[in-house]
């Protein structure tokens, strides 16, 4: 293969440097700095180097750096003078990540550990930097031989040293730091100094990621279950498929096995199975492991050791003992290695310790579509890896516990039993064939189908047959719903609601589901009878309506005392109801303690999902308010939320309202080519809906600008509901510089004001002769002058402009009366 020339290098690395982090990436680095080094041309090579290096940090191979930033090191001391500005700078930069990664290297001895500390401090002084960077390596050369006393003096040297230009981020020195008291054990003071990065306030490109993973164990310890079901959900989201985030996927894992989620432990171990085998980082490999055998120690606990685990490294099947065995030796002998380093035994001290964990809560919820694991006191026969689909009699009982705690993915196991019964097999009992009639008038219902009625009519037929008196009770109840959704005559919905209720109060007493049969009959009652009403007045609000559901939450409330919490679900779905209705006619702060109210309801009663929609609301409600970080914290704690939905559409609401949040907060600028929050939770909307828009609508329906532009249409109303206009206009926004889109005259959200969207004006074209270019310089600033805007200050001179000028030297200026960067000819 001949020789590379320079201009193929450049253009491999510019190619290179778009590829995502892992092997592959770090493979076409080294024999680019190769072939960089055999063309002679020392500004190449140094700049292939360094390329080099950035490929290994973001990857599983980080420990690699040490050898290409040696050779970068020795090109900077033979001749400093051909090193620019920013290679300096990057030098210096580069040199902190090969003092944190060295002693995660055991093969380099401790004694060039301290020589590459000592030289980092020398040249660190010598160029003028603070120390505060050369104590936090120190922190971490501390803490890996166990020298507390070290580790305590380095922590207050780096955070008492002033910050500058080689500190690392404060979002990854914030996870240091809260790690720094978590390892003490002070749990609370680890969350506090963790928190600017858990609300969004600081991030990097490893943060959050690393810090919701640490945050796992000590929310859980602090009896914080939902915040920690929400950091999990989210954290493993951002941190699965990164191979430089493997500590963190093995926490998650760990997390998984220590809350009674083993079953989810192993999906994720399933897609992270690529990396089981050896690694080039080895205390990556070590910590990686050591949470796969907290859950594979827990599954032989539980009788599942002769149960196929995950395909091995070799692509072979293997046992959970079998794959125990291994990692054991494999994480073991590089924690020997670790502890002959270091003349210790701390670091297989560490490792036996985590591996002997104990789990914290039986079981915390997560929310998630995962198969559940039988518990046996005898593991299975090890004949072949059971690989059959679960049978239907498994998914009817997995359904019916889902329903019972009213998780939404309850419907896709229905719907999954629903098909194996169209295709012939054989129902387990008798009250599954009423349960499979009720999941297909519910379809019906939801697509607008009449057909809706005869299904609960049979659905509650073959409830009664079966013995299922609760569940027909509920059938019923929904016959009378579907009723008044198909315009049926108030005589015969009222008689419907009546036989319903009857057949409420009718239950056995000693059944459960009486009480609460009772209750979501009445409060049906309340809101149709109102509909009802609705129908010959044209009141806005029905003030019966309001007045019988705060009778309604005011009465069944006092249950609680009594331990019946059983319906808190349908009392939260009441005070939604009012808080909306609150909100109708303007009254902010009694629809804000409703929301409140309902979502504490939905968590105590461990239904997250159900908080949703009243989070969300009440985040729309701080934003009209004015109080943007509330309402983000509320928006950010709803989306946490939301991942246990199944419905995409909903999951894209809570999305869009959190990305409107944002798009206030964030600074409007010419840096136009910047991803922004916002940004990517629009982009997730995008994924998330995926509903066409109906003809007709007016959130999707464009108005004509008044001139041919690149500009986007405006939309014709607010729609946090319709995500639409956002997918198509947003994007163009923000190329054009524009960041705070506000909603239209027609908004319904309360509290906001109407207004326009200020465009930015096209930006003119190359090439355009002198006359024209004069020419559009003063229609536009006559049209400026109309408006009454005007550029505050020149970015290049600092001097002020105004309307009138007649020389205009920059493209771009913020308008004097709404403070938005506006294009300039």
């Amino acid at each position: 293969m001949s020789a590379l020339t320079p201009e193929q290098i450049r253009q491999g690395l510019a190619e290179n440097g778009q590829a995502p982090y892992g092997a592959a990436r770090n493979a076409r680095a080294e024999s680019l700095s190769a072939a960089a080094e055999a063309t002679g041309d020392r500004e190449l090579f140094r700049q292939a180097l360094d390329r080099l290096i950035d490929a290994y940090e973001w990857s599983a191979e980080r420990t690699k750096m040490v050898v290409p930033f040696a050779r970068l090191l020795q090109e900077y001391d033979r001749d400093p003078s051909a090193f620019a500005a920013y290679e300096v700078h990057s030098l210096f930069w580069r040199f902190k990540w090969v003092a944190g990664r060295i002693v995660e290297s055991p093969e380099i001895p401790l004694a060039a550990v301290e020589r590459w500390l000592t030289d980092m401090e020398r040249r660190y002084r010598l160029a003028g930097y603070s120390e505060r960077a050369v104590r936090q390596a120190e922190f971490h050369l501390a803490d890996a031989t166990g020298d507390e006393g070290r580790m305590d003096r380095a922590a207050a040297g780096w955070t008492a040293a002033p910050r500058d230009q080689m500190s690392d981020c404060h979002a990854c020195e914030i996870n240091t730091q809260g790690w720094y008291w978590a390892r003490k054990g002070e749990d609370a003071k680890a969350i506090e100094v963790w928190e600017p990065v858990l609300s969004g306030g600081k991030s990097c490109m490893e943060e959050p990621h690393r810090v919701l993973a640490h945050s796992l164990f000590p929310l859980v310890r602090l009896g914080r279950l939902d915040e920690a079901r929400a950091h999990h959900l989210r954290g493993y989201r951002m941190a699965r498929g990164k191979d430089s985030l493997l500590r963190s996927v093995g926490k998650h894992i760990e997390f998984c096995a220590l809350t009674g989620n083993e079953s989810r432990g192993l999906e994720i171990l399933a897609e992270h199975a690529a990396h089981l085998g050896p690694l080039a980082d080895a205390e990556s490999q070590m910590e990686f492991a050591g949470g796969i055998l907290v859950l594979l120690r827990r599954l032989i606990e539980l009788g599942h050791g002769d149960r196929p685990a995950v395909p091995g490294s070799q692509g072979s099947a293997s046992s959970v003992n079998e794959l125990y065995e291994r990692l054991y030796a494999d994480a073991t002998g590089i924690a020997a290695r670790f502890d002959a380093r270091n003349g210790t035994t701390l670091v297989s001290d560490r490792l036996a310790e985590r591996i002997e964990r104990q789990p914290l809560v039986e079981v915390l919820p997560l929310g998630v579509r995962s198969a559940g694991l039988p518990v046996g006191t005898a593991a299975p026969a090890a004949s072949a890896p059971d690989t059959a689909a679960p049978d239907i009699a498994s998914l009817v009982e997995r359904a019916r516990a889902l329903r019972k705690q009213g998780h939404p993915a309850a419907d896709g196991l229905w719907a999954r039993i629903t098909e194996l019964a169209d295709a012939g097999e054989e129902l387990p009992d008798t009250g599954v064939t009423g349960e499979v009639l009720e999941h297909r008038a519910v379809g019906a219902a939801r697509a607008g189908s009449d057909r809706a009625r005869t299904l609960f009519v049979e659905a509650a037929e073959a409830h009664r047959s079966a013995g299922q008196h609760a569940r027909a009770a509920y059938a019923e109840l929904a016959l009378a719903g579907t009723a008044a959704q198909f315009g049926a005559e108030p005589t015969e919905i009222r008689e419907l609601l009546a036989a319903a209720t009857d057949a409420a109060r009718a239950l056995d007493e000693a059944d459960p589901a009486r009480r609460r049969r009772i209750v979501a009959a009445e409060l049906a009652t309340i809101q149709i009878e109102s509909y009802l009403r609705g129908r010959e007045s044209q009141e806005t609000v029905d003030p019966q309506f309001v007045a019988e559901l705060e009778d309604f939450v005011a009465r069944h409330a006092v249950g609680e005392a009594d331990g019946q919490a059983d319906v808190d679900d349908v009392l939260a779905d009441a005070e939604l109801t009012l808080a909306r209705l609150a909100l109708t006619v303007g009254q902010l702060d009694r629809a804000e303690r409703l929301l409140v109210s309902a979502a504490d309801r939905c968590l105590g009663v461990e239904r997250p999902w159900d908080a949703v929609e009243a989070l969300s609301i009440r985040a729309s409600v701080l934003a009209a308010r004015g109080d943007l970080e509330a309402a983000e914290s509320t928006a950010r704690t709803a989306l946490g939320h939301a991942a246990e939905l199944t419905d995409g559409e909903a999951q894209a609401a809570v999305r869009l309202t959190l990305a409107d949040i944002l798009l206030r907060r964030e600074p409007t600028g010419p840096t136009r080519r910047r991803r922004t929050p916002s940004m990517r939770h629009i982009g997730s909307t995008r994924r998330g809906s995926r509903r066409p828009a109906e003809p007709g609508h007016g959130c999707c329906s464009p108005v004509p600008t008044p001139r041919r532009s690149a500009r986007p249409r405006r939309p014709r109303c607010c729609s946090r509901r319709c995500p639409t206009w956002w997918n198509r206009a947003m994007r163009r926004l923000w190329r054009l510089g524009r960041r705070s889109a506000r909603c239209c005259a027609s908004c319904t959200i309360p509290g906001r004001r109407p207004s326009s969207i200020c465009w930015p004006p096209r930006p003119p074209r190359t090439g355009t002769p002198p006359g024209r270019r004069r020419a559009s310089r003063t229609r536009r600033r006559n049209a400026w002058g109309r408006r009454g805007c005007a550029p505050r200050r020149s970015p290049r001179t600092g001097g002020p402009w105004s309307c009138g000028g007649s020389r205009v030297t920059t493209r771009w200026a913020r308008c004097g009366c709404c403070g938005h960067w506006r294009g300039w000819p």
